[in-house]
């Protein structure tokens, strides 16, 4: 430009390489702003457990928002296939919980040892009730492994870093917090649906009213879910 050579194919040329690196950055700014703002809603629901009005896809977009970084090397996806207009008025800090922790459980078990698979989430509403099913593809496991999955302490992968927690606290949460039952099928090579109800209005409970459900079970308060 200095020397006055500047071609106006070579302006164009660079102008349109501008326009897509802003663009690109653009792009990554919203999605940034996105993941902050899933992240920091995440956060508060799990640090408050306060009783809101929320949507339910939204809810369960901010958690997998959260979530799905660290699952950035597998070869499975999940798919949430809940619709927007679910309402409810709960607990949405626990209800993450337990999303959290049902989508650990299916990348620990389900599809360990698997090149693919899918994780659907879906949900219908039900006189007064939702009932959020987690619907995968993986290997499924034989009755003698299903009737024992919500004991306490009972895993598949002892000296694996499991607790055989993860799924008795679900329950707790589900049951006590949530005021809604859970329940799984399973069937192996066909894959395993865990289907939580709950209803939209959750019941109204003061904090410490009916104790921590980590605790009830583990017998400590500081219990993070983990994975079956």
């Amino acid at each position: 430009l200095a020397a006055g050579t500047l071609k106006k194919s070579m302006l164009d040329s660079h102008t349109a390489r501008y326009l897509q690196m802003s663009t690109l950055v653009q792009h990554s700014c919203e999605r940034a702003a996105t993941l902050i703002s899933s992240f920091k809603q995440v956060a508060v629901d799990q640090t408050s457990e306060q009783r809101r009005r929320f949507d339910l896809q939204a809810l369960i977009a901010d958690n997998l928002s959260a979530l799905l970084p660290g699952f950035k090397q597998v070869r499975w996806t999940v798919h949430n296939a809940v619709v927007h207009g679910i309402v409810c008025e709960s607990y949405p800090g626990p209800l993450g919980q337990v999303i959290a922790s049902l989508v650990q459980n299916a990348d620990v078990h389900a599809f360990s040892g698997l090149a693919r698979g899918t994780l659907t989430i879906s949900a219908v509403q039900m006189a007064g009730a939702v009932e959020l099913c987690f619907q995968d593809d993986g290997k499924g496991m034989p009755p003698s492994t299903l009737a024992h999955i919500f004991e306490p302490f009972y895993t598949t992968t002892l000296g694996k870093g499991g607790s055989g927690l993860g799924l008795t606290i679900v329950r707790n949460i589900v049951t006590g917090v949530l005021g809604g039952s859970i329940h799984a099928r399973s069937e192996v090579g066909l894959g395993t649906a865990f289907v939580v109800r709950f209803p939209q209005t959750a019941p109204e409970h003061k904090r410490g009213e009916s104790g921590d459900p980590c605790a009830e079970e583990a017998g400590a308060e500081q219990v993070v879910p983990k994975p079956g």
